[in-house]
């Protein structure tokens, strides 16, 4: 059996995160990284540009159009994450940075700075101090330096709100009005339970990925399940071993899928993760992935955005 017999919708495995290196040095404090190194027990600590081009060999001509660098590390840390950023834009990939600015390099950023792809950086107010390695002054700093280099790349800056208080929010108005930037508030969770108590489990139910499944490479080629697979539970399969086509209809992921639909008992990540969304016994992930699209569609040409009759509409949908 294939994958594509599953019936899942078009969305999933489109991507791959890439953890550039192990142990990140950012300290961030709703980050379970510790238990990450726990388990990660290969003596390849990171990518290099070649290792990289080999992993990209492996995902070329595959269901993969989009390369991302995040996954459990902070990716400027890698002294060759621009060049490897250049070269997965250059094969042909879409491509996103998510990142901190911990490391940040003017020189490194030029290189990159007017490609059309997508820089994600992840901020927080002053003064919280959950950053145990990034100080609010080097944070912002960054920030400035990256905003004076003029990008062309489209820039998200988006924060965490993991609780935060009005004056935090105040305070950053107060930056965004002085920078000329916008700050999207994003949604905390406890990574499956990793960086807390499980907010909710989904144990026996048939699921829809709202991450759309996309796998996290490490540095020793191994892919974990997802970016919540900070335990690495679910090793899928290995980049530099195998052509993710192979992967991808390899019986480790299927299982796991068939799992989340339902066809068969197991525990896995997903039944205690956020971004698993537990859907009637009756409809397909494709069906309800593709129900969802037409209403947002439809939502967007007749509900005004921020009225309450929007938000209770997207409640039905979250």
């Amino acid at each position: 059996m294939l994958i594509d017999d599953l019936k899942l919708p078009k969305s999933y495995f489109k991507s791959i995160e890439f953890t550039m290196q192990v142990g990140c040095s950012v300290g961030c404090n709703f980050c379970p990284q510790g238990i990450f190194v726990k388990n990660y027990k290969s003596n390849i600590k990171s990518f290099t540009l070649e290792t990289f081009k080999k992993a990209l060999t492996n995902i070329k001509n595959s269901t993969i159009e989009e390369v991302k660098f995040s996954g459990f590390s902070e990716p400027l840390e890698n002294s060759d994450i621009y060049d490897c950023i250049l070269e997965a834009y250059t094969q042909g990939f879409r491509v996103e940075l998510i990142t901190t600015l911990k490391n940040f390099s003017e020189t490194g950023f030029k290189k990159i700075k007017d490609l059309p792809i997508k820089c994600h950086v992840s901020i927080q107010p002053p003064n919280l101090n959950n950053r145990k390695g990034l100080s609010d002054a080097t944070a912002w700093n960054n920030v400035e330096q990256l905003l004076s280099l003029k990008p062309k790349c489209e820039l998200v800056f988006g924060c965490l709100d993991n609780g935060l208080t009005q004056q935090n929010k105040n305070d950053l108005q107060n930056i965004e009005n002085r920078l000329n930037i916008a700050i999207k508030y994003e949604r905390y969770t406890t990574r499956a339970g990793y960086a807390g108590s499980v907010l909710k489990t989904n144990a026996h139910k048939k699921l829809v990925c709202k991450h759309n499944l996309g796998q996290v490479a490490l540095p020793n080629g191994d892919l974990a399940l997802c970016c919540m697979d900070f335990g690495l539970k679910h090793i899928v399969g290995n980049i530099f071993s195998e052509h993710y086509n192979d992967i991808l209809n390899g019986e480790k992921l299927k299982s796991i899928v068939q799992i989340m639909l339902g066809q068969k008992e197991g525990e896995i990540l997903c039944q205690t993760c956020e971004y698993a969304k537990a859907i009637p016994g009756f409809l397909s992930p494709k069906c309800y992935v593709n129900a969802r699209e037409s209403f947002k569609n439809l939502r967007d040409k007749l509900v005004p955005k921020n009225s309450s009759t929007r938000k209770k509409l997207d409640a039905l949908f979250r």
